[in-house]
């Protein structure tokens, strides 16, 4: 999935009436170093209907050592970090 290009391209979203979202931007609500980690946060946003994307997840050797991104849209932000806080 490409959240990016998914919100540039997309002019309305049916979760929203089918209006047009006031704020299509992606944003970074928490970061990790585990991979695993990440997935699962991934996991409890999509569960709840949030679109996620993760950034830095291709670690290779070096996992653990560099963060990796946990991004949705800026419209979806504040109930991101809200559900994170519960499963972090």
């Amino acid at each position: 999935m490409v959240l990016r290009e998914d919100i540039a391209q997309r002019q309305v979203f049916p979760h929203n009436g089918g209006r047009r979202m006031a704020d299509d931007r992606v944003v970074c609500v928490h970061t990790v170093t585990d991979p695993t980690t990440a997935e699962v946060i991934r996991g409890a946003l999509e569960n709840e209907g949030i679109r996620c994307e993760l950034g830095g997840k291709g670690q290779g050797g070096y996992t653990g050592l560099w963060e990796i991104e946990i991004l949705v849209r800026a419209a979806d932000a504040e109930r991101a970090r809200e559900i994170i806080q519960t499963y972090h």
